[in-house]
């Protein structure tokens, strides 16, 4: 599940689907298997708006960026993680020669 909302469209388009969503959700005459898996449906595509909306606020003020990351918040367009590669290991000093005879 790793779909991620693209443009405003289909921001839009998320947002009327909670909408509707959230409605059937409500209906006391919906069986509790379904009631859950919609609602695991619904924080999903929450999520996904929230972390849209979080981009394009990042856009037009970047200095969010900074803020999102110290919070450890996700959003769209935010910056892969780097992959800090393992230091070589140091090589020690010789020290041999304080110890000649």
């Amino acid at each position: 599940m790793g779909k991620r909302i693209e443009n405003e469209e289909q921001y839009q388009n998320s947002l009327k689907w909670l909408v509707s969503k959230s409605l059937e959700i409500e209906d006391p005459l919906l069986d509790e298997e379904t009631r859950k898996k919609m609602l695991q449906t619904y924080d999903f595509v929450s999520q996904r708006v929230i972390e849209y909306r979080r981009g394009e606020l990042a856009k037009m003020y970047p200095g969010l960026h900074a803020i999102y990351k110290q919070l450890g918040w996700n959003y769209v367009g935010s910056p892969e993680p780097e992959q800090k590669q393992p230091e070589a290991p140091k090589k020690k000093k010789n020290l041999d020669f304080f110890f000649d005879d």
